[in-house]
């Protein structure tokens, strides 16, 4: 886990207290790499991708990005560096730089996403929407994928009212992936959505209930459960919710209560679900009245 403040925090299963790790600089982010924790550092302006070998950092290229943000998304073999003019592709030690037809919003990008030459960010505004953009890898085309309808906040994805906090593969349909919307802003909105190229549809919407009349926008399906993220986990999607975590597969959705959260050193974390590891942040409330809601991360 990393804080604001690039400080980069381990917790085990079993264990009572957190250890932090020593890097040289701080950390901008990090991810696995075929099992193996990638982070970027950034040091006196140079930024350094590193992977762990055991207690150590070990240092693989330097990034020539230029300031600004950066982000990262692993798969097997791959590193993604994505920044606010180019995206950086690495693979065995060979970089490739893709500039961008327009820049990235990076203070509101919350997720990132690979399949084949698309990147996927995610992007949360709060209550001001977020929405979807795609990028071509092949040319640095970025463009919206939005859905919308003619009445207020209408559609599958809508920029002007849908935050975006995670973007995962379907694995019951290849080529196409899910986006996690979620808000908590007086009353809950949210659905896990569908999009196969330029197809967007929603997969998954469940009514909410709370015990307070959460207000009314003129809409009646507005009060649902908002999610704040999903993961594969073998030939199923985990999709944390704000009232329990949801296992999606081709046959349907079920839905499980949350477990227990233990506090190991000031973060709450639990390792009960199977396939997942569920952290809760707090990071959301700056942008909503959301309060606590859990990230999901995919085990596999």
């Amino acid at each position: 886990m990393r804080s604001d403040a690039g400080i980069v925090f381990s917790v085990a299963q079993g264990e009572l207290q957190r250890r932090e790790e020593s890097l040289p600089g701080a950390v901008l982010d990090l991810c696995a790499r075929n099992g193996q924790l990638v982070v970027l550092t950034s040091a006196k302006g140079a930024w350094t991708l590193r992977r762990r070998e055991g207690n150590d950092w070990i240092a693989e290229t330097s990034i020539d990005a230029g300031g600004g943000f950066g982000t990262l998304h692993c798969t097997v073999h791959d590193v993604t560096v994505v920044t606010p003019n180019r995206v950086f592709l690495i693979r065995d030690g060979r970089t490739k730089a893709v500039m961008l037809s327009r820049p990235l919003p990076g203070a509101l990008a919350s997720s990132l996403h690979v399949e084949v030459d698309r990147l996927f960010v995610g992007l949360n505004r709060g209550e001001f929407g977020g929405g979807l953009l795609r990028v071509d890898l092949r040319t640095g085309r970025v463009a919206a994928v939005d859905r919308k309808a003619n009445e207020l906040c209408g559609g599958p994805l809508n920029s002007d009212c849908d935050p975006v906090h995670g973007v995962a593969a379907e694995p019951w349909k290849p080529g196409c992936v899910v986006a996690a919307i979620g808000l908590v802003h007086m009353m809950s909105h949210g659905r896990l959505v569908e999009i196969c190229g330029d197809d967007v549809r929603t997969l998954l919407s469940r009514p909410y209930k709370t015990g307070t009349s959460g207000g009314r926008i003129g809409r009646d399906d507005f009060v649902t459960v908002a999610f704040f993220g999903v993961a594969r986990s073998g030939a199923e999607l985990l999709a944390a919710g704000v009232d329990g975590l949801y296992r999606v597969s081709a046959q349907g959705a079920e839905r499980e209560p949350l477990p227990a959260f233990k506090d190991v050193g000031g973060i709450k974390v639990s390792f009960e679900a199977p396939g997942v590891v569920l952290v809760l942040t707090e990071v959301n409330a700056r942008k909503s009245l959301s309060g606590s809601v859990p990230l999901v991360v995919s085990r596999d």
